[in-house]
């Protein structure tokens, strides 16, 4: 069965990433299905609420819950997926999904001017 890693590992992603970076100037990151991040661009930069939520381990932690959430509700839909994280900054996510099972997304840090 193919994981995250195997989608990882031939550069696909990283391209489309940095595709939809320089194409919107929003940077994407890959989470896994906990809701870790676990691929970022280097150009990758949280905005200063997200700097201040994740600079404490409660606050990282509470963000791996929005993102896990907001993958199952993404992947559930089969579609792309809009919210608000526990600390009020619009995300979006789109699941990476492999056979009928959630394997990670791919997420936008926020909508909000940085």
């Amino acid at each position: 069965m193919i994981c995250l890693e195997d989608i990882l590992l031939d550069g696909t992603l990283r391209r489309v990433l940095h595709s939809f970076k320089e194409a919107t100037g929003m940077a994407a990151t890959v989470i896994d299905s906990s809701g870790e991040p676990v691929f970022e661009l280097e150009e990758w930069d949280n905005c200063a609420i997200c700097r201040l939520v994740r600079s404490a381990d409660e606050g990282r932690r509470k963000c791996s819950v929005s993102y896990r959430s907001a993958g199952l509700q993404a992947a559930s839909l089969g579609d792309l997926y809009v919210f608000q994280c526990h600390a009020g900054i619009v995300n979006w996510v789109a699941p990476l999904v492999v056979d009928s099972k959630l394997v990670g997304s791919i997420a936008s840090q926020n909508l909000l001017d940085k």
